[in-house]
């Protein structure tokens, strides 16, 4: 088998004085989107944010080298991370948010099915709006898939079902392109979209 974009190997992560992760090693290979399920608490937002590299864990490796030795510059080139609740704290409109990821704003709005938000200031925009406009972000981050990893923290959160849709068709589409994407996610019809899906308590060593 080829080797991982991702992989943690054997990480164990505390937080306020609890174990949330003990020995967990996890992979992603190019092709796959990889959902993470399970309840409230039981590791999934830790997990990613130990994938991204914003909390220290075990051994992390990118397309084979030690993410802990890259610099954030090409950390960015590599993978890009979109955690639970972004933020933006100016009325930046939707083109403006994606262009912070990189230039190829438009096409990266409509793969997630929002370029009809290209000019709408996102503090006017739904919850849900928010996250397709901040996943569009993270794709003009990365830009061609192949060899880059997307970790996306409940992408799905707030979207109905249309939106949902071009969100996963989006994600496969990423991956097909030769990237690897993980998800954290609550909603049954993402993770069944998934081509693979674990829980925290099963990637225990």
């Amino acid at each position: 088998m080829p080797e991982p974009l991702l992989e943690l190997r054997v990480a164990t992560v505390e937080l306020g004085g609890r174990k949330v992760l003990d020995r967990v090693s996890f992979a992603a290979h190019a092709g796959e989107v990889v959902a993470v399920t399970g309840p409230n608490g039981s590791g999934k937002s830790t997990l990613l944010r130990t994938l991204s590299g914003e909390l220290r864990g075990g051994e992390l490796r990118l397309g084979g080298a030690d993410a802990r030795a890259m610099t954030a510059a090409e950390l960015a080139r590599r993978r890009a991370w979109l955690e639970q609740q972004p933020g933006c704290a100016w009325a930046l409109t939707a083109a403006e948010v994606v262009g912070l990821g990189g230039p190829d704003v438009g096409s990266a709005l409509t793969q997630v099915g929002a370029a009809h938000l290209h000019d709408r200031p996102i503090t006017e925009l739904s919850g849900g709006e928010r996250r397709l406009v901040h996943v569009a972000r993270c794709l003009a981050q990365l830009g061609a898939p192949q060899g880059k990893v997307l970790i996306l923290d409940e992408p799905d959160a707030g979207l109905d079902a249309g939106y949902r849709a071009r969100l996963i068709a989006a994600l496969k589409g990423f991956a097909e392109a030769g990237g690897a994407v993980v998800v954290a996610t609550h909603s049954e019809v993402l993770a069944e979209a998934c081509g693979r899906r674990v829980g925290v308590a099963g990637l225990a060593e």
